[in-house]
């Protein structure tokens, strides 16, 4: 006697549920990335990310600190130069770094 039918309709119908579930209702909340590269030559890249509709009253934003395939923690965020944070209508947010990839 053979399981592996069972098994295939199982994830088959796991994955169905959950592709409805995400199609149940609408995002509340959106993250959108602008990447430029306004000057070549100093090899940085401009990063804007606008965000809408994410609760509570402060949030954090992390960088991740390894890639995959690289058995070994890599300081990505060492890297960040000039940033800051604004509201929707252009205002200074206060930010803190608070840890190092944070």
């Amino acid at each position: 006697m053979t399981r592996q039918p069972t098994r295939v309709a199982a994830l088959l119908a796991a994955i169905l549920l959950t592709a409805s579930l995400g199609f149940a209702r609408p995002p509340e909340s959106t993250l959108a990335f602008i990447v430029s590269m306004e000057h070549p030559s100093t090899h940085y890249f401009h990063v804007v990310l606008s965000c809408k509709g994410l609760p509570g009253e402060t949030l954090d934003f992390k960088m991740p600190a390894w890639s995959p395939g690289y058995y070994r923690i890599m300081d990505y965020a060492k890297n960040v130069a000039g940033f800051s944070a604004a509201d929707g209508s252009g205002h200074s947010l206060p930010w803190k770094k608070t840890a190092k990839n944070t």
